[in-house]
């Protein structure tokens, strides 16, 4: 069922049961509309929004109204959500808008993804993540006996975010178990010079203990309970990680014992999973050492 943008006013559009909808996928929206059908779907347990349009956000009226009131929409059933962002310069007011007014503590799965502007410039570099939004929420949605934010799977997909600031998230998901980078596919776009690619850094940020680069003595561990890990790289591209920074962060989560890993505050890693890295060769460094984990019970699966 499709409604325009002046129809929004209609007795069809008032009318209609939305409270009984429980899947709801959206395309071809503009941001600040999106609230028109959320605010009225209180029993949603699947979101999806496809293909979310630009608008130029920081200085429109309805986004500052928005942002002005003080009201929040509790999704109590609502456990995966999966939004694609036209990718644009508003793109963390755009953020803002979904997670400031949003709270749902049953969420499960997140996957956040985004489609290239035509409009923007080349050089434009990477959006601010709203990450004091993104607390709130994550604070809000929490489960109350635990105190625990409960995510459990995170997908990046061609999504323009720093390094960062994806590990400043993951610190606030505790519960996650699942996380999956997906490089773009189109080495030569515009969402390429912007889109997150995994790097050393992002490597190292994700080690448990000591690294190469030092000790992370007195930090919490990110994402403690961090189970399986997917890279899908940008095919025909070279990689931004040496795999012997790779090798790093996996061994320092193999802790198969689980009384050293409790007592780390972190559970052992079960699968590594990397697609489209051309440099599979048996004697790789840092592939042929993860390869030498599968005898100890390591899921690795390199292609």
């Amino acid at each position: 069922m499709g409604f325009r943008h002046r129809e929004f006013c209609t007795s069809t559009f008032q009318q209609f049961p939305w409270a009984q909808i429980t899947t709801l996928k959206l395309s071809t929206l503009r941001v600040s509309d999106l609230w028109k059908f959320l605010g009225r779907c209180a029993h949603l347990s699947e979101l999806t929004v496809h293909n979310i349009r630009r608008q130029e956000l920081a200085r429109r009226q309805s986004y500052l109204d928005l942002m002005n009131r003080t009201n929040f929409f509790t999704f109590l059933g609502l456990a995966s959500i999966d939004i694609r962002f036209e990718d644009s310069k508003d793109l963390a007011h755009a953020l803002t808008i979904i997670f400031s007014k949003m709270t749902a503590p049953a969420l499960k799965h997140l996957t956040l993804s985004s489609f290239p502007s035509r409009t923007l410039p080349r050089g434009c570099p990477r959006p601010t993540w709203p990450l004091d939004v993104f607390s709130n929420f994550a604070a809000r949605s929490a489960d109350r006996g635990s105190g625990l934010f409960t995510l459990s799977s995170l997908h990046i997909k061609a999504f323009p975010i720093t390094v960062f600031d994806l590990l400043s998230v993951l610190n606030r998901l505790p519960c996650l178990i699942e996380l999956e980078i997906t490089e773009p596919n189109d080495r030569s776009s515009r969402l390429e010079e912007r889109s997150f690619r995994v790097s050393d850094e992002f490597l190292y940020g994700l080690c448990i203990g000591t690294t190469s680069t030092g000790p992370r003595l007195g930090e919490e561990p990110c994402a403690p309970r961090l189970l399986h890990f997917c890279m899908k790289l940008t095919p025909r591209c070279k990689p931004e990680f040496r795999t012997e920074t790779l090798n790093e962060m996996v061994r320092s989560r193999w802790i198969p014992d689980p009384a050293c890993a409790s007592a780390m505050g972190v559970v052992c890693l079960r699968s590594i999973k990397v697609v489209g890295d051309e440099r599979t060769g048996a004697h790789v460094l840092g592939y042929e050492s993860l390869r030498e984990l599968e005898s100890s019970g390591l899921q690795v699966e390199i292609s």
